[in-house]
Protein backbone atom coordinates (compact mmCIF):
# COMPACT_ATOMS: atom_id res chain seq x y z
CA UNK A 1 0.00 0.00 0.00
CA UNK A 2 1.53 3.70 -0.59
CA UNK A 3 0.54 6.48 1.16
CA UNK A 4 1.26 9.80 -0.64
CA UNK A 5 1.80 13.10 1.78
CA UNK A 6 0.89 16.52 0.26
CA UNK A 7 2.70 19.55 1.63
CA UNK A 8 3.23 23.08 0.78
CA UNK A 9 6.50 25.21 0.87
CA UNK A 10 5.74 26.19 4.69
CA UNK A 11 5.93 22.86 5.69
CA UNK A 12 9.61 22.64 7.22
CA UNK A 13 9.45 19.39 8.79
CA UNK A 14 8.10 17.63 5.48
CA UNK A 15 10.62 19.60 3.26
CA UNK A 16 13.37 17.78 5.16
CA UNK A 17 11.87 14.83 4.64
CA UNK A 18 11.68 15.42 1.09
CA UNK A 19 15.56 16.55 0.99
CA UNK A 20 16.76 13.62 3.28
CA UNK A 21 15.65 11.20 0.62
CA UNK A 22 17.92 11.89 -1.75
CA UNK A 23 20.73 11.12 0.51
CA UNK A 24 19.38 7.76 1.55
CA UNK A 25 18.33 6.76 -2.16
CA UNK A 26 21.74 7.52 -3.47
CA UNK A 27 23.51 6.24 -0.90
CA UNK A 28 25.64 3.49 -2.87
CA UNK A 29 26.01 5.12 -5.77
CA UNK A 30 29.26 6.28 -6.44
CA UNK A 31 28.67 8.99 -8.94
CA UNK A 32 25.82 10.80 -7.37
CA UNK A 33 26.87 14.27 -5.25
CA UNK A 34 23.87 15.42 -3.05
CA UNK A 35 23.46 19.12 -3.44
CA UNK A 36 24.06 20.89 -0.28
CA UNK A 37 20.91 21.39 1.73
CA UNK A 38 21.01 24.71 2.36
CA UNK A 39 20.33 25.24 -1.45
CA UNK A 40 17.01 23.51 -1.14
CA UNK A 41 16.25 24.45 2.67
CA UNK A 42 18.24 27.89 3.16
CA UNK A 43 20.54 28.60 5.92
CA UNK A 44 19.78 31.48 7.84
CA UNK A 45 23.28 31.75 9.61
CA UNK A 46 24.88 31.80 6.07
CA UNK A 47 21.93 34.04 4.62
CA UNK A 48 20.77 31.23 2.11
CA UNK A 49 17.09 30.88 1.06
CA UNK A 50 16.25 27.53 -0.08
CA UNK A 51 14.94 26.89 -3.44
CA UNK A 52 12.07 24.90 -1.55
CA UNK A 53 10.56 27.12 0.88
CA UNK A 54 8.41 29.86 0.98
CA UNK A 55 11.65 32.24 1.46
CA UNK A 56 12.62 31.91 -1.89
CA UNK A 57 11.66 34.56 -4.87
CA UNK A 58 10.67 32.01 -7.62
CA UNK A 59 7.62 31.87 -5.19
CA UNK A 60 6.46 34.73 -5.39
CA UNK A 61 5.68 34.11 -9.22
CA UNK A 62 5.01 30.25 -8.91
CA UNK A 63 2.35 27.43 -7.25
CA UNK A 64 4.27 24.53 -5.92
CA UNK A 65 3.38 21.91 -4.53
CA UNK A 66 5.32 18.81 -2.70
CA UNK A 67 4.34 14.99 -2.43
CA UNK A 68 5.96 12.37 -0.63
CA UNK A 69 5.58 8.42 -1.32
CA UNK A 70 5.48 5.56 1.72
CA UNK A 71 5.75 2.26 1.98
CA UNK A 72 5.05 0.37 5.35
CA UNK A 73 6.85 3.73 6.54
CA UNK A 74 9.59 4.05 4.64
CA UNK A 75 10.02 6.93 2.10
CA UNK A 76 10.16 5.76 -1.00
CA UNK A 77 9.92 8.45 -3.73
CA UNK A 78 9.29 12.06 -4.04
CA UNK A 79 8.29 14.85 -6.86
CA UNK A 80 7.20 18.34 -6.77
CA UNK A 81 4.28 19.82 -8.89
CA UNK A 82 4.58 24.28 -9.82
CA UNK A 83 2.83 26.06 -12.23
CA UNK A 84 5.15 29.07 -12.99
CA UNK A 85 3.06 31.56 -14.34
CA UNK A 86 5.96 33.43 -15.72
CA UNK A 87 6.89 30.58 -17.99
CA UNK A 88 4.00 30.04 -19.12
CA UNK A 89 3.23 33.71 -19.97
CA UNK A 90 6.16 33.60 -21.94
CA UNK A 91 5.50 30.39 -23.80
CA UNK A 92 1.74 31.03 -24.10
CA UNK A 93 1.57 27.22 -22.22
CA UNK A 94 -0.86 25.44 -19.47
CA UNK A 95 1.89 23.50 -18.18
CA UNK A 96 2.52 21.88 -15.00
CA UNK A 97 6.22 21.18 -14.08
CA UNK A 98 7.00 18.10 -12.27
CA UNK A 99 10.64 18.29 -10.96
CA UNK A 100 12.91 17.20 -7.86
CA UNK A 101 11.72 13.26 -8.73
CA UNK A 102 13.63 10.86 -7.13
CA UNK A 103 11.74 7.51 -7.29
CA UNK A 104 13.11 3.65 -6.38
CA UNK A 105 12.77 1.36 -9.22
CA UNK A 106 8.72 0.72 -9.13
CA UNK A 107 6.31 1.76 -11.70
CA UNK A 108 3.49 1.54 -9.30
CA UNK A 109 5.07 4.34 -6.94
CA UNK A 110 6.03 6.25 -9.63
CA UNK A 111 2.99 6.34 -11.78
CA UNK A 112 1.44 7.16 -8.30
CA UNK A 113 3.49 10.18 -7.60
CA UNK A 114 2.92 11.51 -11.44
CA UNK A 115 -0.42 11.06 -11.55
CA UNK A 116 -0.82 13.73 -8.37
CA UNK A 117 1.13 16.03 -10.17
CA UNK A 118 -0.99 15.68 -12.83
CA UNK A 119 -4.21 15.85 -10.87
CA UNK A 120 -3.17 18.96 -9.53
CA UNK A 121 -2.27 20.70 -12.35
CA UNK A 122 -5.55 19.91 -14.06
CA UNK A 123 -7.22 21.30 -10.91
CA UNK A 124 -6.06 24.65 -11.85
CA UNK A 125 -6.20 24.59 -15.72
CA UNK A 126 -3.21 23.09 -16.32
CA UNK A 127 -3.44 21.11 -19.89
CA UNK A 128 0.51 19.94 -20.36
CA UNK A 129 3.15 18.23 -18.48
CA UNK A 130 6.24 18.96 -18.48
CA UNK A 131 9.74 18.06 -16.46
CA UNK A 132 12.00 17.16 -14.91
CA UNK A 133 12.19 20.77 -14.24
CA UNK A 134 13.60 21.80 -10.75
CA UNK A 135 11.88 24.82 -10.78
CA UNK A 136 12.63 25.76 -14.48
CA UNK A 137 15.45 26.10 -16.70
CA UNK A 138 17.43 28.28 -14.38
CA UNK A 139 17.92 25.37 -12.39
CA UNK A 140 18.54 21.67 -12.75
CA UNK A 141 16.78 20.12 -15.44
CA UNK A 142 16.02 16.79 -17.13
CA UNK A 143 16.28 12.90 -16.93
CA UNK A 144 20.59 12.01 -17.37
CA UNK A 145 20.12 9.63 -20.77
CA UNK A 146 24.00 8.79 -20.78
CA UNK A 147 27.46 8.43 -19.64
CA UNK A 148 26.09 6.75 -16.33
CA UNK A 149 29.91 6.15 -14.83
CA UNK A 150 30.53 9.91 -15.10
CA UNK A 151 30.24 11.90 -11.96
CA UNK A 152 28.11 15.07 -12.60
CA UNK A 153 29.19 18.63 -12.49
CA UNK A 154 27.47 21.25 -10.39
CA UNK A 155 23.90 22.11 -11.52
CA UNK A 156 23.17 19.03 -14.19
CA UNK A 157 21.27 16.06 -13.30
CA UNK A 158 22.27 12.67 -12.52
CA UNK A 159 20.17 9.51 -12.07
CA UNK A 160 19.24 6.05 -12.32
CA UNK A 161 19.43 4.49 -15.98
CA UNK A 162 15.78 3.07 -14.58
CA UNK A 163 14.23 6.61 -14.76
CA UNK A 164 14.03 6.88 -18.58
CA UNK A 165 11.86 3.32 -18.62
CA UNK A 166 9.80 4.85 -15.60
CA UNK A 167 8.78 7.78 -17.88
CA UNK A 168 8.39 5.97 -21.63
CA UNK A 169 6.21 3.83 -19.85
CA UNK A 170 3.74 6.31 -17.86
CA UNK A 171 3.39 7.74 -21.77
CA UNK A 172 5.55 10.62 -21.38
CA UNK A 173 7.54 11.72 -24.83
CA UNK A 174 10.29 13.78 -25.77
CA UNK A 175 9.74 17.31 -25.35
CA UNK A 176 13.81 18.76 -25.68
CA UNK A 177 17.12 16.72 -25.65
CA UNK A 178 19.92 19.21 -23.49
CA UNK A 179 23.88 18.30 -24.45
CA UNK A 180 26.99 18.47 -22.18
CA UNK A 181 30.16 18.94 -24.80
CA UNK A 182 33.54 18.55 -22.61
CA UNK A 183 37.02 20.00 -23.44
CA UNK A 184 39.78 17.73 -22.54
CA UNK A 185 43.23 19.90 -22.08
CA UNK A 186 44.88 16.77 -21.64
CA UNK A 187 43.64 15.07 -24.93
CA UNK A 188 43.87 18.10 -27.69
CA UNK A 189 40.94 20.74 -26.89
CA UNK A 190 42.46 24.26 -27.61
CA UNK A 191 45.88 23.36 -28.50
CA UNK A 192 48.45 25.74 -29.66
CA UNK A 193 48.53 24.78 -33.64
CA UNK A 194 44.21 24.67 -33.01
CA UNK A 195 44.23 27.92 -30.87
CA UNK A 196 46.61 29.85 -33.86
CA UNK A 197 43.92 28.97 -36.81
CA UNK A 198 41.03 30.31 -34.40
CA UNK A 199 43.06 33.24 -33.75
CA UNK A 200 43.52 34.56 -37.43
CA UNK A 201 39.46 33.99 -37.56
CA UNK A 202 38.66 35.86 -34.76
CA UNK A 203 41.11 38.65 -34.95
CA UNK A 204 39.40 39.23 -38.44
CA UNK A 205 35.90 39.20 -36.72
CA UNK A 206 37.28 41.93 -34.47
CA UNK A 207 38.43 44.50 -36.68
CA UNK A 208 35.44 44.12 -39.03
CA UNK A 209 32.49 44.14 -36.43
CA UNK A 210 34.42 46.33 -33.35
CA UNK A 211 34.55 43.35 -31.26
CA UNK A 212 36.36 43.52 -27.59
CA UNK A 213 36.22 41.31 -24.36
CA UNK A 214 36.95 41.93 -20.77
CA UNK A 215 37.45 39.98 -17.42
CA UNK A 216 34.25 40.65 -15.00
CA UNK A 217 35.11 43.38 -12.49
CA UNK A 218 34.80 41.54 -8.99
CA UNK A 219 35.32 44.94 -7.12
CA UNK A 220 32.50 46.81 -8.88
CA UNK A 221 30.46 43.71 -9.01
CA UNK A 222 26.61 45.15 -8.31
CA UNK A 223 26.99 47.51 -11.55
CA UNK A 224 28.64 44.21 -13.35
CA UNK A 225 25.33 41.97 -12.27
CA UNK A 226 23.48 44.78 -13.89
CA UNK A 227 24.80 44.07 -16.99
CA UNK A 228 24.85 40.66 -17.00
CA UNK A 229 21.41 39.86 -15.95
CA UNK A 230 20.22 42.42 -19.01
CA UNK A 231 22.17 40.13 -21.11
CA UNK A 232 21.52 36.88 -20.03
CA UNK A 233 17.38 37.70 -20.31
CA UNK A 234 17.92 38.69 -23.84
CA UNK A 235 19.97 35.61 -24.48
CA UNK A 236 17.46 33.43 -23.55
CA UNK A 237 14.27 35.08 -23.90
CA UNK A 238 13.43 33.34 -27.01
CA UNK A 239 15.31 29.69 -26.07
CA UNK A 240 12.97 26.58 -25.65
CA UNK A 241 12.07 26.38 -22.33
CA UNK A 242 13.11 29.72 -21.05
CA UNK A 243 12.14 32.00 -18.37
CA UNK A 244 13.29 35.38 -17.77
CA UNK A 245 14.84 36.01 -13.87
CA UNK A 246 13.60 38.30 -11.81
CA UNK A 247 16.23 41.07 -10.84
CA UNK A 248 15.90 39.29 -7.06
CA UNK A 249 16.45 35.90 -8.27
CA UNK A 250 19.01 36.70 -10.40
CA UNK A 251 20.82 38.19 -7.38
CA UNK A 252 20.42 35.24 -5.40
CA UNK A 253 22.25 33.08 -8.22
CA UNK A 254 24.89 35.11 -8.37
CA UNK A 255 25.63 35.48 -5.25
CA UNK A 256 25.93 32.13 -4.57
CA UNK A 257 28.18 31.52 -7.98
CA UNK A 258 30.25 34.72 -6.80
CA UNK A 259 31.61 32.16 -3.83
CA UNK A 260 34.18 30.30 -6.95
CA UNK A 261 34.00 33.43 -9.21
CA UNK A 262 37.39 34.28 -8.50
CA UNK A 263 39.13 30.69 -9.37
CA UNK A 264 37.50 31.36 -12.59
CA UNK A 265 36.90 32.55 -16.20
CA UNK A 266 34.42 35.66 -16.41
CA UNK A 267 34.38 37.44 -19.39
CA UNK A 268 31.74 40.49 -20.21
CA UNK A 269 31.83 40.64 -24.20
CA UNK A 270 31.04 44.02 -26.48
CA UNK A 271 30.15 45.07 -29.85
CA UNK A 272 31.56 48.59 -30.69
CA UNK A 273 31.85 48.81 -26.64
CA UNK A 274 27.99 47.51 -26.52
CA UNK A 275 27.38 45.11 -23.87
CA UNK A 276 26.45 41.68 -25.56
CA UNK A 277 27.58 39.06 -24.44
CA UNK A 278 28.86 36.98 -21.28
CA UNK A 279 31.12 33.92 -20.87
CA UNK A 280 32.02 32.13 -17.48
CA UNK A 281 34.05 29.06 -16.33
CA UNK A 282 33.52 28.03 -12.89
CA UNK A 283 35.15 25.53 -10.89
CA UNK A 284 33.16 22.35 -10.53
CA UNK A 285 31.30 22.69 -7.34
CA UNK A 286 30.57 19.54 -7.41
CA UNK A 287 34.27 18.08 -7.53
CA UNK A 288 34.55 20.12 -4.52
CA UNK A 289 31.87 19.14 -2.16
CA UNK A 290 31.44 15.43 -3.34
CA UNK A 291 31.07 13.29 0.19
CA UNK A 292 33.34 10.79 1.56
CA UNK A 293 30.72 8.37 3.34
CA UNK A 294 30.92 9.89 6.56
CA UNK A 295 28.30 10.97 9.08
CA UNK A 296 30.21 14.27 8.75
CA UNK A 297 30.36 14.93 4.92
CA UNK A 298 26.02 15.17 5.08
CA UNK A 299 26.97 18.95 7.30
CA UNK A 300 26.82 21.75 5.25
CA UNK A 301 29.56 23.58 6.87
CA UNK A 302 31.62 20.74 6.24
CA UNK A 303 31.30 20.82 2.58
CA UNK A 304 31.12 24.22 2.12
CA UNK A 305 34.73 24.35 3.91
CA UNK A 306 35.89 21.89 1.90
CA UNK A 307 34.60 23.96 -1.50
CA UNK A 308 36.56 27.08 0.13
CA UNK A 309 39.70 24.76 0.37
CA UNK A 310 39.54 22.97 -2.98
CA UNK A 311 37.87 25.12 -5.49
CA UNK A 312 41.79 26.36 -6.27
CA UNK A 313 42.94 22.33 -6.88
CA UNK A 314 40.05 20.90 -8.66
CA UNK A 315 41.38 20.39 -11.85
CA UNK A 316 37.42 20.62 -13.30
CA UNK A 317 35.61 23.36 -14.87
CA UNK A 318 32.36 24.46 -15.95
CA UNK A 319 31.11 26.61 -18.83
CA UNK A 320 28.44 28.07 -16.49
CA UNK A 321 26.79 30.84 -18.99
CA UNK A 322 27.46 31.77 -22.29
CA UNK A 323 24.83 33.96 -23.89
CA UNK A 324 24.99 36.57 -26.67
CA UNK A 325 22.20 39.17 -27.14
CA UNK A 326 20.47 38.05 -30.43
CA UNK A 327 21.47 41.10 -32.71
CA UNK A 328 25.44 40.15 -32.77
CA UNK A 329 25.06 36.45 -32.78
CA UNK A 330 26.74 36.49 -36.14
CA UNK A 331 29.13 38.94 -35.13
CA UNK A 332 31.82 36.21 -34.44
CA UNK A 333 31.94 37.32 -30.19
CA UNK A 334 31.52 33.90 -29.81
CA UNK A 335 34.23 32.91 -31.22
CA UNK A 336 36.58 35.28 -29.62
CA UNK A 337 35.41 34.67 -26.04
CA UNK A 338 35.95 31.02 -26.55
CA UNK A 339 39.44 31.81 -27.51
CA UNK A 340 39.80 34.39 -24.71
CA UNK A 341 38.74 32.07 -21.87
CA UNK A 342 40.36 28.96 -23.24
CA UNK A 343 43.82 30.89 -24.15
CA UNK A 344 43.70 31.83 -20.17
CA UNK A 345 42.81 28.10 -19.06
CA UNK A 346 45.71 26.93 -20.81
CA UNK A 347 48.08 29.43 -19.94
CA UNK A 348 47.49 28.47 -16.07
CA UNK A 349 46.74 25.23 -16.84
CA UNK A 350 43.57 25.68 -14.18
CA UNK A 351 41.49 22.79 -15.70
CA UNK A 352 42.13 19.65 -17.29
CA UNK A 353 38.63 19.19 -18.41
CA UNK A 354 35.97 21.74 -18.90
CA UNK A 355 32.34 20.76 -19.56
CA UNK A 356 30.33 23.03 -21.54
CA UNK A 357 26.68 22.42 -20.36
CA UNK A 358 24.11 22.26 -21.04
CA UNK A 359 22.94 23.16 -24.17
CA UNK A 360 19.64 22.83 -25.79
CA UNK A 361 20.40 19.79 -28.99
CA UNK A 362 18.94 22.95 -31.23
CA UNK A 363 21.82 24.93 -30.78
CA UNK A 364 23.94 24.52 -33.66
CA UNK A 365 25.70 28.06 -33.29
CA UNK A 366 26.86 27.32 -30.06
CA UNK A 367 27.48 23.40 -30.68
CA UNK A 368 29.37 24.34 -33.36
CA UNK A 369 31.42 27.02 -31.56
CA UNK A 370 32.70 24.17 -29.03
CA UNK A 371 33.74 22.10 -31.97
CA UNK A 372 35.40 24.64 -33.08
CA UNK A 373 37.82 24.04 -29.78
CA UNK A 374 37.79 20.45 -30.46
CA UNK A 375 34.78 19.71 -27.57
CA UNK A 376 32.82 16.58 -28.04
CA UNK A 377 29.30 15.80 -27.26
CA UNK A 378 29.41 13.13 -24.17
CA UNK A 379 26.60 13.46 -22.28
CA UNK A 380 22.12 13.57 -22.70
CA UNK A 381 19.54 14.93 -20.70
CA UNK A 382 16.16 14.84 -21.93
CA UNK A 383 12.84 17.04 -20.47
CA UNK A 384 9.18 14.75 -21.79
CA UNK A 385 6.07 16.34 -21.83
CA UNK A 386 2.41 14.80 -22.02
CA UNK A 387 -0.55 16.09 -22.76
CA UNK A 388 -3.35 15.78 -19.55
CA UNK A 389 -6.59 14.66 -21.21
Amino acid sequence: MIKITEFGPKDRGLLKRFVQFHWHHYKHHPYYVPPLNMDLLGNRLLGEKGLLTNKHPFHKHAEVVYFLAERDGTVVGRIAGCINHRYNQQHNAKAVIFGFWEVIDDFEVAEALLDKVATWGKARGMTSLLGPMSFSTNEIVGVQLDAYDTLPYYETASNFPYYVDLLDRYGMRKAMDIIAQKLDFTNGAANPKLMERIDKIANRMIVRNGLSTRPLDLKNIEAEKSIIRSIYNDAWKENWGATAFTEEEFDLTADKLSVVADCGVALLGFVHDVPAAFFLILPDICDCIKTNGSIWSKFDLVRVAKLMRNKRRTRRGRVTLLGIKKPYRRSGLDAVLYRDALRHVRQTQQFDFIEVSWLLETNSLIISAGESFAAQHYKTWRIFEKALA
